[in-house]
């Protein structure tokens, strides 16, 4: 069985400019109420798509921190991000999220969630949070399509807000990331 890691060989794909015609980065960031001065984390960085708009929103008084699990992925955002100050590449493990207790107010985690081998990187992400602070799931709708990872990878909508409320988190609300995806908001109890 194939894995379900994204292949970091196939890094290119996700800055497809074609890829925005169904998961548009700016109206998601939009919905998300991305303002400067959060401390935001984007888990599962891969390429930096959300990254690098991340570090303009959250400009001057905000910080980004770039998560991933892959060296690879890490040095490719570093190669596009040189003149950005509010950026820190953080490699961490599926059970490790090397940041500070309750130091993130936004964390993103987008085409990551059918990726997860267990809970620990949810379990990180709760710990990471601050009271209040919220986590956006987005991933791809559990149904068969020519775009994106194999049907039998995928998980339900449903399926997702169990498995992450029955964590600890609080569900909130929707957001809209395209036709093939969900878009989920979760918040930390305070």
């Amino acid at each position: 069985m194939a894995s379900r890691k994204f292949d970091p060989a196939q890094k290119e794909n996700l800055d497809d400019p074609d890829r925005g015609k169904y998961l548009n980065v700016d109206s998601i960031l939009s919905q998300l109420g991305v303002v400067r001065g959060m401390k935001v984390a984007d888990i599962g960085a891969g390429s930096g798509a959300f990254t690098m708009p991340l570090t303009e929103l959250v400009w001057r008084t905000g910080e980004v921190y770039a998560c991933d699990i892959s060296h690879e992925m890490l040095d490719y955002i570093k190669s596009k991000s040189q003149r950005v100050n509010n950026l820190e590449l953080i490699l961490t493990k599926e059970d490790h999220i090397p940041l500070p207790d309750g130091s993130i107010d936004l964390a993103l985690m987008m085409n990551v969630l059918h990726e997860l081998d267990g809970n620990g990187t949810l379990k990180e992400v709760l710990r990471i949070l601050r009271p209040g602070g919220r986590f956006a799931v987005g991933d791809w709708k559990k149904r068969p399509m020519f775009e994106g990872p194999p049907f039998w990878h995928r998980i339900s909508e449903d399926a997702a807000v169990d498995r992450i409320t029955d964590l600890g988190f609080q569900f909130n609300d929707w957001f809209e990331p395209g036709p093939y995806h969900y878009g989920l908001i979760f918040s930390k109890k305070k």
